[in-house]
């Protein structure tokens, strides 16, 4: 995954320190570390021509008379092309999987074709490849083994809406969610219910077939019946855990009236429940976990031990969730203490390197244009102004944010990184770049454009949450 980084020259070149490359290279490591390609070839392969071996589990596939391929997901293109190399030419099979747009062209699959879909704002493709992928399923039966690949974003472009509601309907709801500020889980928990494919539904429409689900977590805690909503995992939610969420959230008033309607008659009993934990339509169903964000993290905590011996480097753990721009300032006010010698509570000690991961949320109140990890990066960037304001001094730090699928929000950026020379700039152009009035805007994109501090990758093939790097002290 070398040269991930589009814009690597001038994150260099404006940022002198040596902490860039350490922050770079230990970024491109996470993400090389959690890749398909690398995935696929770590935790699966064929022992024998018919004998498919999944993270230790035998799987014989001489004792099926049709395999299919079904799938979708940010990293179900490179999923498949990754199958693809290790099942070969010996075993027969067919495929149908939803990847993203543009996605088709990245990878070549000969087998299984590749339908291109949208996200995060489902459309009519998604409509239409979920009926594909259904139709697949409910045509398979005991002599069947369906494979299905499972990456977060399944559930935008796997959308089925379910009997009564509209696509615009549905669309409009997502939309509402994901400005709310809810998070995954509980966005999931809504969408499972106003749905004909997540929620184990996809499982529940076959004629008995075994399923072999592989997934890759983009949920924070990486709870399976979350990652794109579960289709092929059983359903622990309620429809009235559904109207729950939204009420929390006050979107019961801006709901359309066939996704409240469907929420309350099946709080009511009027409505079938998604399939629970315990029936046995899931008895022939193996989910395997490929992934996960501690993976990427653990590799970059891996990779800066080994290429710099004489930095500490403390892993902070995978579940940092919460509002973007008050994770960011806390974290960052961590960073300046063990930066200047202050933070004595743990033991850090610079010059040092802090590895984390998870997914923030961020609650939409202006119409700037932005993502999490973005949002993340301007936080840190108004601390570490502000300290310097306050004391004369800028910290030796820099700090960085990215979505591990390489796009963030609603833009073409991974997210951003920030460090003393991009809080210098900030500094000399508080008369014509307000860094407070941008995130009060959420305009972060914008504003770290301003400070040439956006991350810039494309699509990685990958998704496991956000992953974050700080480099502190002078190296």
């Amino acid at each position: 995954m070398g040269g991930m980084f589009k814009n690597r020259q001038q994150l260099v070149r404006d940022d002198l320190s040596s902490r860039t490359y350490v922050a770079l290279d230990a970024l491109e490591a996470g993400i090389g570390a959690v890749h398909p390609s690398a995935l696929f070839k770590e935790k699966i392969r064929l022992a024998d021509p018919y004998t498919l071996v999944v993270d230790g589990r035998c799987f014989d596939l001489s004792k099926f008379r049709r395999i299919v391929v079904v799938g979708a997901g940010k990293s179900s293109a490179q999923m498949a092309e990754a199958l693809e190399g290790v099942l070969g030419d010996t075993v027969p099979y067919s495929g149908f999987v939803i990847v993203p747009e543009g996605a088709a062209k990245e990878v070549r699959t000969r087998r299984i074709t590749l339908h291109e879909s949208t996200h995060p704002n489902p459309t009519e493709k998604g409509v239409q490849g979920s009926k594909e992928t259904l139709g697949l399923v409910r045509g398979a039966g005991e002599d069947t083994l369906v494979i299905s690949l499972i990456s977060g974003g399944g559930s935008a472009l796997m959308p089925l809406p379910a009997e009564g509601i509209s696509l615009d309907d549905y669309t409009a709801a997502n939309k509402l969610l994901l400005k709310s500020g809810a998070t995954i889980d509980e966005v999931n928990c809504v969408r499972k219910h106003i749905s004909a494919i997540s929620g184990g539904n996809l499982v529940a429409g076959s004629g008995g077939a075994t399923f072999l689900s592989l997934i890759i977590s983009d949920v924070v805690g990486s709870d399976l019946s979350s990652i794109a909503s579960g289709p092929t995992v059983a359903d622990g939610t309620t429809y009235a855990d559904a109207l729950g969420v939204i009420d929390k959230y006050a979107l019961r008033g801006k709901m359309p009236r066939s996704i409240t309607a469907r929420l309350v008659n099946g709080r009511d009993g009027n409505v079938a429940e998604t399939p629970k934990p315990g029936s046995e339509v899931f008895g022939r169903v193996h989910n395997v976990l490929l992934s996960e964000n501690k993976v990427a993290c653990e590799a970059m905590v891996d990779m800066i031990r080994k290429r710099y011996p004489g930095l500490n480097v403390y892993y902070l753990g995978s579940s940092w969730t919460g509002e973007a721009r008050d994770v960011a300032k806390n974290l960052t006010s961590l960073f300046i203490e063990v930066e200047n010698g202050s933070e004595k509570q743990h033991s850090f000690s610079a010059p040092c390197v802090f590895v984390w991961g998870g997914e923030s949320t961020v609650t939409v109140r202006g119409n700037g244009v932005g993502g999490r990890n973005q949002e993340q990066a301007l936080a840190s960037a108004i601390t570490l102004m502000e300290h310097s304001l306050r004391t004369g001094r800028t910290p030796e730090i820099t700090i960085a944010f990215m979505g591990s699928d390489g796009i963030d929000g609603f833009t073409d950026d991974a997210g951003g990184m920030v460090g003393k020379e991009a809080v210098e700039r900030a500094k000399g152009s508080r008369q014509t770049l307000d860094l407070h009035d941008s995130l009060l805007r959420n305009d972060s994109n914008r504003a770290l454009h301003a400070l040439r501090s956006l991350l810039r990758t494309g699509r990685t093939g990958v998704n496991v949450n956000d992953i974050g790097i700080a480099v502190v002290g002078k190296l």
